[in-house]
């Protein structure tokens, strides 16, 4: 702005100069008046040229700057992702059908059976616990570890520590839409969101304090929802190398969400999914991970860890 003006104020100069001249001039003066337009005109566009390259430059100059700052950005991501990765334990989601009550018939037998003792309380008190880690719902019937049972089971097979660790499961598959072929799957898309369990009933927040809702049939939707959040399985920690078998209820699990807290305080949380009625093979969907790291560089409004430590009370454990 401050070259136009003096441009502009230059070009008053001029226009008020030549009025002057064509007042006093007795006889054109063709030559002088070509030589003066021209050195006026060549002095416009030496100035025109400067400002076009100082323009030019400054302009570059703050892209080179732009594509420095995110070249650094970038390094110390990549340096903190690294750090990250490399706290991230690597571990199995599987389940089975295992007969706990086989290992406990002894004990088990003479204080459930005679003494007429809950059967989790008696095999939480038995001291021959024969070193399971096993983990019942409070939704789940404590008779159903006396038979076959299905278990989900994870195997932490690294050398890492999971903390707060938070499983949910679904035990309906994906509906398809017949339009479009896609599944869809409320407990895969809304356990996204942030979850507040302080009411009776979930609610389900994005991080701007906006309520979300099931896109069909929230009611239904929700209910389920907040029966599977009831039905949860939490641990304080799944240590390296160790191996956790989880009793929800006595039927074929579908999907599953994993959260936990890595050692360095990262939320993360998992999705694995079966390909249908039939199959029990739970299978891990990486397109629907939740890392707290990757997606705060990416997206900062769109994740928050969906539960509080507050909210974090460790299940019944056997």
């Amino acid at each position: 702005m401050g070259i136009v003006r003096s441009i502009s104020f230059f070009g008053i100069v001029c226009i008020v100069y030549l009025l002057g001249l064509f007042a006093n001039l007795k006889s054109p003066d063709w030559d002088g008046w070509l030589g003066f337009f021209g050195s006026i005109l060549g002095s416009i566009i030496a100035i025109l040229g400067v400002y076009w390259q100082v323009s030019v430059q400054a302009k570059k100059s703050k892209e080179d700057a732009e594509k420095q700052q995110n070249l650094l950005r970038e390094q110390l991501d990549n340096e903190k992702e690294n750090q990250y990765r490399q706290a991230r334990p690597f571990f199995l989601v599987s389940q089975e059908e295992i007969n706990y009550g086989k290992e406990y018939e002894g004990s088990m037998y003479r204080k459930v059976m005679v003494k007429g003792e809950d059967p989790v309380d008696a095999m939480m008190l038995d001291d021959l616990s024969l070193g399971f880690h096993l983990y019942v719902s409070d939704k789940a019937n404590s008779f159903s570890v006396q038979v076959p049972q299905h278990y989900l089971i994870i195997n932490n097979v690294s050398t890492k520590n999971m903390y707060a660790v938070k499983v949910l499961v679904n035990y309906d598959t994906q509906s398809q839409d017949q339009s479009t072929g896609k599944c869809s799957s409320p407990f895969k898309d809304m356990f996204k969101y942030f979850v507040d369990p302080s009411e009776e009933n979930l609610k389900f927040y994005d991080k701007k304090g906006e309520e979300i809702l099931p896109e069909n049939d929230p009611k239904k939707a929700l209910k389920s929802l907040n029966n599977s959040y009831d039905n949860a399985i939490s641990i304080n920690k799944i240590a390296a190398g160790q191996e956790v078998n989880l009793c929800f209820t006595d039927k074929n699990i579908h999907e599953v969400w994993v959260w936990y807290t890595t050692e360095i305080r990262e939320s993360i949380k998992l999705y694995f999914s079966t390909d249908g009625e039939t199959t029990r093979e739970l299978k891990y969907k990486k397109e629907d991970h939740l890392l707290e790291n990757q997606l705060e560089r990416k997206n900062k409004a769109g994740y928050d860890s969906n539960y509080t430590l507050q909210d974090f009370n460790q299940s019944k454990r056997l």
